[in-house]
């Protein structure tokens, strides 16, 4: 009975009852699948701004995430699957409209959820560099209170879809302490939602609809995280994350009559903060 592994030597192995020195310091050729999952706690701080018509919109906050992630490593082909989502536990917010010049507030939404595919052929071991790409969807909407229209009012809820293409790599210290980063640029997010804030200028009549937003937006995402091996199969890190869209969007709402659509002089949505992670590793 033979196998075949792709050791150093490039050929048939014999069995492990006739031949166990053949099996001896087995690597990841021999057990190539590995495996992570665990979960992160995400303190960030956000910042939107917009501004249309002439008027302006910001908001600010404070939010913390409970966030789950994943990741597989076929260490044969250097190729990995990884994947995150995220939910907001509580938010604390400060914002500007042109009806509040300040707000607070405690409420709204911020949720995530999205995979990358890499390939990290260069390095050794396990430090490994490489390119990826992705897709992330993102719903960043922190309460910025609302415009009451002719049929009620709504909140904020804006969601992006970022598609993504970076360079990760992994440094191993020693199989005690790990560094992991990533850089990647966001050529195309498109975005949609209600803009609940949306109070159209007076000019334009009675506002008997939300505001809605549409377009696509550009920017980038970075992520550096440091893990340690307290335990068997087991790492605590900390590290850091941000993540930014800018350009302009197109704003649709009813006012005096008319539907009315007009693009906003500038959009932008920042979210960075700290990470805490604990991570179990088969």
């Amino acid at each position: 009975e033979v196998d075949y592994c792709g050791d150093s030597g490039g050929g048939l192995r014999g069995s492990l009852a006739s031949e166990p020195k053949d099996w001896s310091g087995l690597g990841d050729e021999c057990d190539p699948l590995t495996f992570e999952v665990g979960l992160r706690y995400w303190y960030s701080w956000g910042a939107h701004g917009m501004t249309v018509l002439g008027d302006s919109y910001s908001s600010n906050d404070q939010s913390q995430i409970l966030e789950g992630h994943f990741r597989i490593d076929d260490n044969a082909s250097d190729v990995y699957v990884k994947g995150i989502g995220g939910y907001s536990a509580v938010i604390n917010s400060s914002y500007s409209t042109p009806g509040v010049a300040a707000g607070s507030s405690q409420s709204g939404r911020i949720m995530y959820a999205g995979a990358d595919i890499g390939y990290a052929p260069l390095g050794d071991g396990d430090t490994k560099f490489g390119g990826f790409i992705g897709y992330q969807y993102w719903n960043d909407s922190p309460d910025m209170g609302r415009v009451n229209f002719g049929t009620g009012s709504l909140p904020n809820d804006i969601t992006y879809h970022m598609f993504k293409l970076g360079l990760a790599g992994r440094l191993d210290l020693g199989g005690v302490v790990d560094v992991t980063a990533e850089v990647a640029a966001i050529p195309y997010a498109p975005l949609w939602g209600t803009y609940g804030a949306f109070d159209a200028p007076g000019a334009y009549g009675v506002q008997t609809s939300a505001g809605t937003v549409s377009g696509w937006l550009w920017g980038a995402s970075g992520e550096l995280m440091a893990r340690v091996k307290p335990l068997e199969n087991w790492t605590v890190g900390i590290g850091g994350r941000a993540w930014y869209l800018n350009g302009q969007a197109d704003v649709t709402f009813s006012a005096g009559g008319t539907n009315w659509i007009t693009k906003t002089q500038s959009f932008s949505t920042l979210r960075y903060g700290l990470l805490g992670e604990v991570t179990y590793n088969f």
